[in-house]
């Protein structure tokens, strides 16, 4: 597959902030039965290591108090990072479409290059965000605790 001849910044920075933001997009959807575990599964009320969707919670126990927090941090993020997803979804599309169309114009496709990669390279920054604040919330152990998960995770998941 030929690339068009989009500016080489352009390219690099989707394609830098491509690979990451998978892994972040399937580390916030943890599988069906963590879910059911996080929303009071079956015979428990909650998880207990507080998961959220934050891969470098996994094994750390957290407090009731802790739990509400992070839940409100994520939740209050949701909306500017659905945002940020529509607009790098829609501008994707749009090059998609007009590469296929057969009449390619370079001065657009870079623009909506250039709206996808302001759009991940946003995600990218408020997940930053949440986890900063998170690991504010954690108490020396448990920041421990979290550091060692993240140690034994591939690189960007």
């Amino acid at each position: 597959m030929k690339l068009p001849n989009l500016p080489a910044q352009v390219l690099l920075v989707a394609a830098c902030l491509a690979k990451p933001m998978s892994g972040y997009a399937q580390a916030m959807t943890p599988p069906p039965a963590e879910r059911a575990m996080q929303h009071g599964g079956p015979g428990e009320h909650g998880s207990g290591h507080g998961g959220h969707g934050l891969p470098f919670l996994r094994g750390v126990t957290l407090t009731e108090a802790q739990r509400d927090r992070v839940f409100a941090i994520t939740h209050a993020a949701e909306p500017q990072q659905r945002e940020q997803m529509k607009s790098a979804h829609k501008a994707h599309e749009a090059l998609d479409a007009m590469a296929a169309s057969g009449q390619f114009d370079e001065g657009k496709a870079a623009a909506l290059a250039q709206t996808a990669g302001q759009a991940m390279a946003a995600m990218a920054l408020s997940h930053a965000r949440i986890e900063a604040q998170v690991m504010a919330l954690l108490t020396p152990e448990q920041r421990q605790q979290a550091a060692s998960e993240h140690a034994r995770r591939p690189a960007h998941q």
